[in-house]
């Protein structure tokens, strides 16, 4: 949707809105599936402090379905809040149905890491949703008060913390079988890519 006034507010269809909630239920079910020990969160640790399952003393932010070239690393919400990266959660995983499975990082691993990426560059910055590699975005222009940027998930492999998580048995069952790679066009170089799982 493109803005016709620089004051026009973005809207989301319900569409989108209800299906990126379904998305998130069923990612956090397999997570509970693979996971049957975790604990969920209170409403107000999920809300608040971005942490929808502890493991010990560890909390985990479960992430609905991404885009391998484009996975978005919150810093501010809508409202302006804080985002999940500066969340209170150890871990963060990602569902990824492409490959049966999850990623997860640490959480302030990847913070450090993309903080120091981005002062490297001296904070490039973008208003447009496609050219968000590694720079600063906001929807500011629509009236939103998120600040975002977007990584690959080869990106996120290279994180020491990083691990690939298998779904359980059943939800792999259930999708026909196990993946064991994904491909995406890099959004800056335009190669193909390829990620596997091992």
């Amino acid at each position: 949707m493109s803005a016709t006034a620089d004051n026009e507010v973005l809207k989301v269809s319900d569409y989108k809105l209800k299906s990126s909630e379904q998305h998130g239920k069923e990612s956090e079910g397999r997570w509970a599936r693979a996971f049957p020990e975790a604990v969920r969160s209170s409403n107000e640790e999920d809300w608040y402090d971005h942490i929808d399952f502890w493991h010990g003393p560890d909390g985990v932010d479960i992430k609905g379905r991404k885009l391998p070239e484009q996975i978005w690393l919150e810093f501010k919400n809508v409202n302006g809040n804080k985002g999940w990266m500066k969340g209170k959660a150890k871990w963060i995983a990602i569902d990824f149905p492409q490959i049966t499975g999850f990623i997860r990082f640490d959480r302030e691993e990847a913070l450090d890491w993309i903080r120091k990426d981005l002062s490297e560059k001296g904070f490039p910055y973008t208003d447009s949703s496609k050219h968000t590699y590694k720079k600063l975005y906001t929807r500011a222009k629509w009236g939103k008060s998120d600040l975002m940027t977007s990584v690959t998930i080869h990106d996120l492999s290279e994180l020491p913390s990083f691990l690939y998580i298998p779904w359980s048995e059943i939800d792999i069952f259930e999708a026909n079988g196990k993946k064991d790679c994904v491909k995406y066009v890099h959004p800056q170089t335009g190669k193909v890519m390829v990620f596997e799982v091992s």
